[in-house]
């Protein structure tokens, strides 16, 4: 009989966090105050935990329940987050120190049950959000009602593209231009 895996602890995860920060030069921004005034503003906080009641929405809705804005503001959340992490990795999103930051700030945040796939479809949502919502907003209105959830949304969002269009994004993909 398998035993079930231990979630990790509260102060578990303080204690990483507080082991990553003392990598680098991390310690020395966040003494400088470089560090704490952009990402831990009131605004950013209000961010955060608005991503966390869109989550807990979505988790408690079935999928025909779910609005695309709830996963906007999930999308936003995970933007600054991985923000955050980046920064404190150096500027690098490889690697363990970025996976061990990103992994705990999840935890931290109650985003860890996000699967990896669904936090990269909603990163590639956020880089073509300006094409996508003026496709979304061509649609008629009960189509963009079932169009909600983010692998939905990028299917019939590539479905939608022309020949010429999805020639153009292979090649983008292939370093071809």
């Amino acid at each position: 009989m398998k035993k079930k895996p231990r979630r990790r602890s509260r102060a578990a995860d303080l204690r990483d966090i507080a082991f990553m920060w003392s990598q680098a030069d991390i310690l020395r921004r966040l003494e400088e105050g470089k560090v704490t005034q952009e990402f831990f503003s009131k605004a950013a906080e209000a961010t955060i935990e608005a991503g966390q009641s869109a989550w807990k929405r979505i988790k408690g809705s079935s999928r025909q329940r779910q609005s695309y804005f709830d996963w906007a503001a999930v999308s936003v959340a995970l933007e600054l987050g991985e923000a955050h992490c980046r920064e404190l990795a150096g500027g690098m999103t490889k690697g363990g120190t970025y996976s061990r930051l990103i992994g705990t700030w999840l935890r931290l945040h109650d985003f860890n049950d996000i699967t990896p796939a669904v936090r990269s479809w909603l990163r590639e949502i956020r880089n073509n959000q300006t094409p996508i919502d003026a496709w979304r907003n061509s649609l008629p209105l009960e189509q963009r009602i079932r169009l909600n959830h983010p692998r939905t949304i990028l299917e019939h969002w590539k479905a939608s593209w022309s020949s010429g269009e999805k020639e153009q994004a292979a090649n983008n993909r292939m370093g071809i231009k």
